[in-house]
């Protein structure tokens, strides 16, 4: 029965394994969600190398010509496969040590594509009419606060936001009593 199986993505190297085989490997647990996500980046032939782990977890109803992805990603995000990053090894050959090469800071890239991210705000009354000109203010991820009003239609569009996660929107003028400043 097949408790480990290697697999190379690119120049690193991870383990899965099953049950108490998982926690003799060598090398750096992944936590689940990124077990899930390192799966979902893995091509057929991979895949198909973890065919054996999966039916060894009790997964035998699988057809051959069935997707592993989904029931592997499965199996990692409850914990029954456990996925580690090893360790590249080095070796050096006998004789003289060659010296070090200095690399050289990659130069900037003219039209480099950065990632932001924008929420949209909309507020209707009890009736689901739009709300026109409302001050509102927002609390951003990074913890910076902006103040605006919102469009004749009921609407902001916020973009350019550098750092994903939640936005906290308060509309301070409205139930003014409610609303602690953000």
């Amino acid at each position: 029965m097949t408790r480990s199986v290697r697999v190379e993505l690119g120049l690193e190297e991870y383990s899965f394994a099953a049950g108490r085989t998982a926690r003799a490997e060598a090398g750096q647990p992944l936590r689940p969600r990124d077990g899930v996500r390192l799966v979902q980046r893995l091509h057929a032939g991979q895949l198909h190398k973890l065919r054996s782990l999966v039916t060894a977890t009790g997964r035998r109803s699988l057809g051959w010509n069935k997707d592993l992805r989904d029931p592997l990603a499965e199996l990692v995000a409850s914990g029954h496969i456990e996925v580690r990053r090893l360790e590249a090894q080095v070796h050096r050959p006998s004789g003289k040590i060659p010296e070090p090469i200095e690399l050289t800071p990659p130069e900037p890239v003219a039209n480099e594509i950065v990632e932001v991210h924008g929420v949209m705000i909309e507020l209707v009354d009890a009736d689901g009419n739009p709300v026109p000109g409302e001050p509102f203010r927002i609390k951003l991820p990074d913890g910076t606060t902006e103040t605006s009003t919102l469009d004749e239609e009921g609407k902001a569009h916020i973009t350019g936001i550098e750092r994903a996660g939640n936005c906290k929107v308060c509309f301070y003028e409205r139930d003014a009593a409610v609303w602690a400043r953000v």
